[in-house]
């Protein structure tokens, strides 16, 4: 099978370092977090391909703990082994290039002014050099759809559109491992407790001194029923002028 689950370079991973909601000193500054299934090691995902003009072969298409695309395993010419997010269709054995020079294929990386109109792409930096910030889910993909002297319209998979400046780069292709929007999750108290969250209490429920909903005689609030839990405001009421 292609689809690996194990790290097959273990200097690429790194350990998770879980808060759980709490602080440095140990208090609860987001309520309703933890509890969720551990994952020992998270792996290092390349996503603004800082090496370029130098071809790469796929060692190796591997699963991601921490994210739902499948990763890449490919080493460089030059000796550097990276994880990228796997486009749909990559395959070990293919040769992947970031380079502006070459007509767009499958996995390689390349500026939105050298990549044409209606190319699905993915992995799109938000400024030049700062790495892929969009498209970066499991089926995720977007394209260009107009070009001026200086930036380039985005239009994304949701619908949303972007002007981003013609230096930054993308991916070509669509996000793999499509399949997982079909997962089903949180079906019962048990999937919710692996993915993180604690039960949620009613405000009525509690009692006047744990919120400003508790108290009163059966679910009957105080006065105080009709402010929020942060801040004390009316419901419906902004919580800040930003």
């Amino acid at each position: 099978m292609w689809l690996r689950t194990k790290p097959y370079l273990r200097h690429l991973a790194k350990k998770i370092q879980k808060s759980w909601g709490r602080n440095t000193l140990g208090r609860i500054t987001v309520r309703r977090r933890g509890g969720a299934a551990f994952k020992s090691k998270s792996k290092l995902v390349d996503y603004s391909g800082f090496v370029w003009n130098s071809p790469a072969v796929v060692r190796s298409l591997e699963t991601n703990k921490t994210g739902s695309a499948y990763l890449a395993l490919i080493v460089y010419s030059c000796g550097i082994a990276s994880y990228i997010l796997a486009p749909k269709g990559l395959r070990p054995g293919h040769i992947i290039l970031n380079s502006d020079v070459n007509k767009p294929k499958l996995g390689y990386r390349m500026l939105l002014a050298h990549i044409p109109f209606n190319v699905k792409i993915h992995n799109v930096e938000n400024h030049p050099r700062g790495g892929g910030a969009f498209a970066r889910a499991a089926g995720n993909w977007a394209k260009i759809l107009e070009k001026n002297s200086f930036s380039a319209l985005i239009i994304f998979k949701n619908g949303h559109k972007k002007s981003l400046s013609l230096e930054c780069a993308a991916s070509i292709g669509v996000v793999s491992n499509l399949k997982h929007k079909k997962l089903t999750v949180k079906t019962t108290a048990g999937d919710s407790r692996k993915l993180g969250c604690r039960p949620w209490v009613r405000g009525v429920a509690q009692n006047a001194v744990d919120h400003p909903h508790g108290g009163g005689k059966g679910k009957k609030s105080p006065p105080a029923a009709n402010y929020n839990f942060v801040r004390l405001l009316p419901k419906n009421r902004k919580t800040s002028s930003g």
